[in-house]
């Protein structure tokens, strides 16, 4: 008899039809892109997600590198949803990286997104958005390119 393969654990989105599809939602501890061009409700989908573990009473962090604490709580009220409320209650993290930020996390590891994920027991984290962390590789890619071309020049 053939033996039953086990399905791993998940973690559900808060969207009922993505749910269905996803036998569940997210697998337990994965990493999951949300892409897509400006306007396409990224972040919303981002914040139902995080809204939905608070909502079950679980630790979340959100970390925003582009959208300010206050307009992102004002902005999705209009969705009925009280971030700040959960925060108060101490559930929820709310981190602001400026991309000064973002470039000595890279360069000294976790930094405080580790620091708060271990010590508040943090069960969902989301990152919003990817955008700064790629402008900062690409300023980076083009210094070193000319340090390159510099240093051929003068050979």
């Amino acid at each position: 008899m053939p033996t039953k393969i086990k399905q791993p654990a998940r973690v559900p989105t808060g969207i009922q039809n993505l749910d269905s599809l996803t036998e569940g939602g997210f697998e337990k501890n994965s990493v999951n892109i949300i892409a897509g061009p400006t306007g396409s409700a990224k972040t919303i989908f981002a914040a139902q997600f995080i809204m939905d573990g608070l909502k079950r009473g679980e630790p979340c962090l959100y970390v925003s590198f582009e959208e300010k604490k206050s307009q992102f709580y004002e902005n999705m009220l209009d969705f009925d949803w009280d971030f700040e409320s959960f925060e108060k209650k101490g559930l929820l993290t709310f981190l602001e990286y400026t991309p000064e930020k973002v470039n000595l996390m890279i360069e000294e590891g976790g930094g405080m997104i580790e620091t708060v994920a271990l010590t508040k027991k943090i069960s969902r984290i989301v990152i919003d958005s990817l955008n700064p962390f790629s402008l900062l590789f690409e300023k980076k890619l083009e210094k070193l390119k000319v340090r390159i071309e510099r240093e051929k020049h003068n050979q």
